[in-house]
Formats: structure tokens, sequence, C-alpha cells
């Protein structure tokens, strides 16, 4: 970017050389200020990044084509096995996808060895994009499988890389204390439980990055946008009229170590980059895996309550099950801000905040501390220039994008 006492004093060459000396003298001072302003800018934007990078993948790059379409067995034209045990789940990515109009054909995927089938993926869906993501598959020896009546003609993917969860090797603090609890370790009356089932662990993208988010009617559930930067489907189509975000699966009642919660797929989303909101569309499926067969978004403070002065954060830290910060402290509000205490760490991007009576007030979208800093640099900070508080973006704000 070209800063425009650069581009004057290009223009006046012919300047006296005194007031050359004064306007280099101002060139100098102004992209001393404009270094400062980015270093500023980019610590700012650091604070953003609370998602959590956890997993790990390996690249398979297997091409597939109508070379390799041979009848292993009946109905199989294909297959290939992978297996990962130490895992919580198993996700694949296919791209380069090329299916010719009305082809019927399915991606299956077994698990062995009883060889049952944990996910099939009709022609209609697999091909909708040239690339595609699996949901969560359970961890074990797999399968996957091309299955169809006949050997299927001008049809090709490459199935590119496995992703699979991982124990968290490092976790980035962005409070001076995070004081959270497991979920599922309070009584099972307790009111804290109530809106439980209503927020995701959101897997995100072919590097299968974390955030938190809210389900705030039957079919949307809140996050962040900087969230959706990991998502390679909704980069490439970002400026389309309809992002994709099939790569994004969200994850409910993942409550316990080594549990698999029920998922549902993202069909559509919505951004707004100024708020750091992304509204995520889930396909159908996201109101039958509740509970009762039924799965209710969260209830809403009423505004005319206003902001309470006491909050809680239920969140997903470092892609552990969901989780609880008590008793925090709102320290201001700004506009469509909330500047809260509650602790959080990567993963937390997109944790809904709730008052006493568990009803929702906030999505929180910003560390108080640039990811880069340690604990004890963040101590130091504390004592030396005192608290910085965590952001939430209001709900009220958030209802209001999801009207328009």
């Amino acid at each position: 970017m070209h800063h425009p006492q650069a581009v004057q004093a290009v223009k006046r060459k012919s300047r006296p050389r005194r007031a050359q000396h004064a306007a280099a003298a101002a060139l100098l001072a102004a992209l001393i200020v404009t270094h400062a302003d980015r270093a500023r800018a980019q610590e700012d934007d650091e604070a953003f990044q609370l998602i959590g990078r956890d997993a790990q993948s390996m690249t398979l790059s297997e091409v597939v084509n109508d070379q390799k379409f041979q009848e292993v067995r009946r109905g199989v034209f294909w297959q290939m096995p992978f297996g990962q045990m130490h895992t919580r789940y198993i996700r694949f990515r296919f791209d380069n996808i090329k299916s010719p109009p009305g082809a019927s054909y399915s991606i299956r995927v077994l698990r062995l060895p009883l060889e049952e089938e944990v996910a099939r993926y009709p022609a209609s869906e697999f091909a909708s994009h040239d690339s595609f993501m699996t949901g969560l598959l359970p961890s074990g020896e797999l399968r996957i499988e091309l299955t169809a009546a006949s050997a299927p003609t001008g049809l090709s993917f490459r199935l590119q890389r496995a992703v699979w969860q991982a124990p968290p090797h490092q976790v980035t603090p962005h409070s001076p204390i995070i004081a959270t609890t497991l979920l599922a370790s309070l009584p099972a009356g307790s009111l804290m439980h109530q809106p439980e089932h209503s927020v995701a662990l959101l897997h995100i993208g072919p590097t299968e990055v974390t955030c938190t988010g809210v389900l705030i009617d039957e079919q949307t559930v809140a996050t962040n946008h900087h969230c959706m930067l990991y998502s390679l489907a909704w980069q490439e189509s970002k400026q389309s009229a309809t992002p994709s975000c099939q790569d994004v699966v969200a994850e409910f009642d993942f409550l316990t170590k080594n549990q698999r919660g029920p998922s549902a797929n993202c069909v559509s989303v919505r951004t707004d980059e100024a708020l750091d909101i992304a509204l995520l569309n889930l396909d159908r499926k996201a109101a039958e895996i509740g509970p009762d067969n039924n799965r209710h978004p969260v209830k809403i403070r009423p505004a005319s309550e206003g902001i309470p002065q006491i909050v809680r954060l239920l969140h997903h830290p470092v892609g552990f099950p969901l989780a609880i910060a008590e008793f925090c402290k709102v320290h201001k509000v700004e506009q469509t801000d909330i500047f809260h205490d509650c602790g959080a760490a990567n993963g937390s991007s997109g944790s809904p905040l709730f008052d006493e009576q568990m009803r929702w007030v906030g999505l929180h979208y910003k560390g108080a501390y640039p990811r880069t800093w340690t604990t004890e640099r963040i101590l130091r900070d504390l004592q030396e220039n005192g608290p910085k508080y965590n952001r939430a973006r209001k709900a009220a704000a958030i209802m209001e994008f999801l009207k328009k």
C-alpha cells in the first residue's frame, strides 16, 4: 500500500533542498508510525486467533479413474483401506472430482473386521463440488469403497488425505487464569446443563481446525468469521453468491472424553467480517439428532434486561469436551461488544456467553492477549499495565444479522 506522503515526495522533486529534507523527515516519521500501527494491528489480529489446531493428517494422493475401476467383488469397483486406532474420529478429503451428470454410484465407508457400514455418500452429495470431505468417522480399521451397478465411466477423483483427532499438545492461554470445569462433572439437575445440547464443536477445513458454535435457531449455528478462514471450501467460493462450507461439520453433545457426538454438515454460510460473525446453516439432520429427536436452540436473554454483570462461558477449549467457565464478570459494554474475564484458550472462538439463568447474551470472539504470548508474559503485563479483557459480540447484534 502506498503511503500518501511517499507519493507526494515523488511528485515534488523540484522543491528546494531544505523543503526536501523536511519532507523526507516527515515521510520517515510517518513510515515509523505506519510500521508501529501495523505491528499493533498484527498483534491485535493475533488476539483473534482462538482456534484449535491439534489434528494429524496423512497425505494419500490416491488418484481414481476409469483405469482403476475393476469389480473387486459384486458391486464394488474400487476400494482402499485406512486405519488409525488411537483417535476419537477420522475424516477423509477428496478433490479433483469430475463426475458426469446423472451418474449413479456411492462412496461408502466400512468398519472392519465386521464390514459394518458407517457412512455412505451418494453421487449427488459426493460430486456436488469439486472437493468433498466426510463427516466424523469412527476410529479403527476402515475401508473406503466405490459401489455401483456397473463400472462408472467418465468419473475421476483423488483421495487426497486422511485427518484424525490427536490429543492436544499445547494450550494457548487468552486469560491470566483459565478456570474451567467439564460440564459432565456437574450434578445432573444443575441449571448449567440446560443449553448443553445447543453448543457444538466445529470441525473446519482440511487441516481440521476447531472452534465452538451455538445453535441460535433450528438450523443455524453462530460462530466467528475468523474460524471460516480455515475452510478451504469457503475460501474458494466466498466471492460467489452461495459460498460453500461443505468441509465444516458441527458436532453436538461431545460431553465426555473419547466420545463421538452426533454431527451435522454445513450447507451454507453467511459472514460479516466487521462483526466477526459467521452463521452456518446446517442440514435438516441437525434438528433430528437431539434428545427425544428434537434439538432446541438456546434461549435468549431479552434485550430489555440489558447485559448482566455475571456471565458464564460454554466452550470446547483445545477441542476438549464441553466445559464451562463460571463466575465471570462483565467489566464494560460498548456498542456491540461485551468485555468479560471468562477464561478462554485456543478452540474457544465462537463460544456462547450466558447469564445466571443460562440465557444467551453474547458470542466470544476475541482474546485479551495475543496468541503468541506465554502465561508469564501475560502475568507480567497484568502487573505492569493492569488487566485486559476478552470480548464477546452481543447476542442482539447477531440476531439482527440473522434477520437480514
